[in-house]
């Protein structure tokens, strides 16, 4: 089964690499908008929302918003010792942050947020389906986060309307998100 969803992570992948930066930018900025009309946004008062690597939902725009509307901002930070992830506050958009050994951008304080005070978590993943399925990376860290005893958060995932799969292969301890947005539509 990790065959085949190697296969669907690198198809994915090159799928993505065809976009232009300012088709990133442009539906990046569509994804912030949808993400903005729901309730579980209006209503969260702490979001937790990954630093977008290349290839990825451009969440600087859900960062920035966040920000303007005055709602806490947590961002994912990786233990590398125990294979776990956890959240970590940043004080404004232009906190400095550093790249880790994989290049992903993370704050240099490791005080971590709590679970259960993270009101929305902005999901990312390499595909999704209709039925609110994710294909991760790989690592399993979302996971493992969003099973985690006392995670209440409403799970958000982002995505581009090619990373949209059909018959998606999915394990046991692969996590749903609550909704689903990309820059044509809202699934829920």
């Amino acid at each position: 089964m990790a065959e085949g969803k190697d296969v669907i992570r690198s198809n994915i992948k090159k799928k993505i690499l065809a976009y232009s930066q300012d088709e990133i930018n442009g539906y990046s900025r569509d994804i912030c908008n949808n993400l903005q009309s729901i309730n579980e946004f209006i209503e969260a008062n702490v979001v937790m929302a990954f630093i977008s690597i290349p290839g990825e939902v451009n969440t600087s725009y859900i960062i920035d918003e966040c920000f303007k509307l005055g709602k806490s901002v947590v961002v994912p930070k990786v233990n590398w010792e125990n294979n776990t992830m956890f959240a970590v506050q940043i004080a404004c958009k232009d906190q400095q942050l550093k790249p880790n050994k994989y290049g992903i951008f993370e704050p240099e304080n490791s005080d971590e947020y709590s679970v259960e005070d993270i009101d929305l978590i902005v999901v990312p993943g390499l595909g999704f389906d209709e039925n609110l399925n994710r294909l991760g990376r790989g690592g399993g860290f979302y996971d493992k986060y969003l099973s985690q005893n006392g995670c209440r958060a409403f799970k958000c995932g982002v995505a581009f309307e090619i990373q949209m799969l059909t018959n998606m292969l999915v394990c046991v301890h692969d996590q749903k998100v609550d909704l689903l947005i990309t820059e044509k539509r809202i699934i829920r």
